[in-house]
């Protein structure tokens, strides 16, 4: 008899918490959504145990639509430029890409997916969302936004080596 893992939860119990979510807001949730902090599993428990996320949504007995990105259904153009006119402010600078991805893993924003299939580019959701930027620049910043995560990684990678 194999055992279980302390934090294990139920099959039945992590679809009601799919429909939990669904009763709350009257919508699926997107995959991003799925976290910890929205009272969700992981979408990564739920394809694991499913096979995918959106069989977990439709154990569930939950809507999905046919490209398996609900959140295209869930936002207008007005709310997702609002989006980023939201994050713009929060920040206190043009958003980047990797500001938008962060924020939709915790639920907060539209996935990066949806600002692409819908304006086209990340730079033309901007441009919509009337934020002034430099293609040039937010492309500088992007890579050296990379640059120091990478560099945070290693760092941290030597440190555990070092300490060994």
């Amino acid at each position: 008899m194999s055992k279980q893992p302390p934090n294990y939860i139920p099959d039945d119990q992590l679809l009601g918490m799919l429909r939990s979510f669904h009763e709350k807001t009257g919508r699926t949730p997107t995959d991003n959504e799925c976290t910890r902090a929205n009272g969700l599993p992981s979408a990564t428990t739920l394809k694991l145990r499913f096979g995918s996320y959106n069989e977990s949504i439709l154990h569930a007995g939950l809507p999905t639509n046919s490209d398996g990105f609900h959140s295209e259904n869930v936002w207008s153009d007005e709310e997702l430029l609002a989006h980023i006119q939201m994050l713009a402010r929060e920040l206190g600078y043009v958003p980047l890409p990797s500001d938008a991805r962060y924020r939709a893993m915790r639920g907060r924003v539209a996935s990066m997916q949806t600002f692409i299939r819908r304006f086209g580019s990340w730079s033309s959701a901007l441009d919509r969302a009337g934020i002034k930027h430099s293609r040039a620049k937010l492309w500088m910043r992007s890579a050296v936004s990379r640059i120091h995560r990478w560099a945070s990684v290693l760092s941290k990678s030597l440190r555990e080596e070092v300490s060994l």
